[in-house]
């Protein structure tokens, strides 16, 4: 903040503005920092810059940080734990891995990023059916024979290949060019699929996918959710 000593309030820039609310709170050399969305109103560029202050700030004065955010990517970024609330309910407290890669359960899995969540039946530690194919898992315990469970894979989690070199066929229906990456939607037994691919896949191709036994996670179901 160096240089803005004389300024009036209303002529700083909204980062700007923010950064003096937080050295005002940091000056009272406080215990626990309570952050209530701080950066919703700023600009995406400021909004990063200042995702990485708040990041270097945390780990220099090794306060403890309680950010509120509606922001997923915000929260995986910045956190060491994350809580996530629905309704005024825990749905699951863990490190932002714990939280992205082994969800508690089906809303937490599509609250934070994107998901592809199927109906399976558990087979071993080693293996999952999901409509009518088997899918190899990471040796996955705490499910028994024949439970019905919930399979989720993320969209980044696929490798796209050519047809009869993959686990699975599917059929493009939509590619969406995002800059870094292609977003495809794809058909496979009826079941709509969310890839990202790094090379372009036109719509109506038909195409392989592949992925690696640890990027498939199992979620239980719930006692009182329907089975489709």
């Amino acid at each position: 903040l160096t240089g803005y000593e004389q300024s009036a309030i209303d002529t700083l820039s909204g980062g700007t503005k923010q950064k003096v609310a937080l050295a005002r709170a940091l000056i009272m050399e406080p215990q626990i920092v309570l952050l209530d969305e701080p950066l919703s109103a700023i600009d995406k560029d400021m909004r990063e810059k200042m995702q990485i202050e708040l990041k270097k700030l945390h780990q220099r004065l090794k306060l403890t940080f309680l950010l509120i955010t509606h922001d997923q990517k915000e929260a995986l970024l910045l956190s060491d734990k994350v809580v996530v609330l629905h309704k005024g309910k825990v749905e699951q407290f863990g490190t932002p891995s714990d939280v992205y890669d082994t969800p508690s359960n089906e809303w937490v899995a599509n609250f934070i990023g994107k998901s592809n969540i199927f109906e399976g039946i558990y087979l071993s530690p080693q293996e999952v059916e999901v409509n009518g194919s088997i899918f190899q898992i990471e040796n996955i315990t705490g499910f028994s024979t024949h439970e019905r469970v919930k399979v989720m894979i993320r969209p980044e989690d696929y490798d796209v290949v050519p047809l009869g070199q993959g686990f699975i066929s599917v059929k493009v229906i939509d590619a969406i060019y995002k800059g870094q990456l292609w977003e495809l939607q794809c058909n496979f037994r009826e079941i709509t699929l969310l890839v990202e691919s790094f090379n372009q896949v036109k719509k109506g191709e038909e195409i392989d996918l592949l992925w690696d036994p640890i990027d498939v996670h199992l979620i239980k179901i719930e006692r009182d959710e329907k089975w489709n």
